[in-house]
């Protein structure tokens, strides 16, 4: 009996992919899309996460810049450039006056300077942020 090879193509029986690894589930097979019909896009979300959500970020990024204080310095200056993209992206677009300490610092931090003070002002800011509001009077 001759052994079979990937030139041969499929082994009998073999069962074929009928759409590509990057389609979505649910998407119909290759070749096999109504024309003239294209799939709705699927929808954005409406608006940014609460404030609530804001907080959560910002305590997560002051929490892991404590825990990488003792890295060398060029680590911990790839760790700023990374949250300044992270925060970038999270204010990209918003208005809300709650991000508005955070496009200040993704513009501090994006200016360059002195590690020590930006990691402090970094750690301010998302501290700052990252703290629960106290209620102006108790019931």
């Amino acid at each position: 009996m001759a052994m079979r090879t990937a030139a041969d193509g499929p082994a009998v029986g073999a069962a074929r992919l009928s759409r590509p690894f990057s389609a979505p589930l649910g998407s119909p097979p290759l070749g096999k899309a109504p024309l003239g019909r294209l799939p709705a896009p699927a929808a954005a979300p409406a608006s940014r996460p609460p404030t609530q959500s804001l907080r959560e970020v910002a305590a997560v990024e002051a929490r892991r810049l404590r825990e990488a204080a003792g890295r060398p310095d060029h680590e911990r200056r790839e760790l700023l450039a990374d949250l300044a993209s992270r925060l970038a992206a999270l204010v990209a677009g918003v208005s809300q006056p709650a991000y508005a300490p955070l496009r200040r610092l993704v513009d501090i931090l994006n200016a360059g300077g002195e590690l020590e003070r930006l990691w402090a002002e970094a750690l301010r800011v998302l501290e700052g942020i990252g703290e629960p509001r106290r209620a102006f009077w108790k019931r």
